[in-house]
């Protein structure tokens, strides 16, 4: 364990040198920069600024003037729980379009963004949309009399929440990824340099 901990404390410090080009070839530097750089940012083509750039008011705009529908619905109070549940829906609708339709028109203006910051982003909104649901389903479920009604409702949550666990789940995976590939390509710079220190 401690020799794995040494070597990948010598691979970020080998890295780190080739960002700031000590001891090494502007050229050499450059090209680890540039690979750096495309393993943690993702760069959008024109097109997909565009496409981002109208979608983007479209999705977050239909969502909000979803959740502004629920707010100002005609109220129920026949159906338990249900006057709780429309509020919930419409903040998590409104709130969900805020975030959504933000980030997309960010990155297009942007045309590019971390792919760390994609990942938080993507996690924040999937938990939103997620636990605000559930958190409605419950609502309802609590305050109805029916059971079959309350049992949809409770399958409806663990669903909503298994969704949110896989999201997380891909997200880790994601990082974990993205971090073996930086460790692989610190080990490739640092086995070049070590052949053409032993070639002199």
């Amino acid at each position: 364990m401690m020799n794995e901990s040494n070597r990948s404390d010598d691979d970020v410090a080998f890295g780190n040198q080739l960002l700031g080009m000590q001891q090494f070839s502007a050229v050499r530097a450059a090209q680890y920069r540039a690979e750096i750089s495309n393993l943690l940012t993702h760069r959008l083509t024109t097109h997909e600024r565009w496409g981002l750039g109208l979608g983007g008011p479209c999705i977050g705009g239909g969502l909000s003037v979803a959740g502004i529908s629920m707010a100002s619905a005609n109220e129920h109070p026949e159906f338990a729980g249900f006057e709780q549940a429309r509020w919930m829906m419409a903040a998590v609708f409104g709130l969900t379009g805020l975030l959504l339709g933000g980030w997309l028109l960010w990155i297009a203006f942007q045309g590019t963004y971390s792919r760390r910051l994609g990942d938080v982003v993507g996690l924040l909104i999937a938990t939103v949309m997620s636990s605000g649901a559930a958190i409605a389903f419950l609502l309802v479920a609590f305050a109805t009399e029916n059971e079959a009604m309350r049992v949809k409702l409770l399958l409806g949550i663990s669903a909503l929440f298994v969704i949110l666990l896989a999201t997380i789940f891909v997200g880790i995976l994601q990082r974990m990824h993205r971090q073996t590939q930086e460790k692989l390509l610190r080990m490739d710079y640092r086995l070049t340099e070590i052949c053409e220190r032993l070639a002199k």
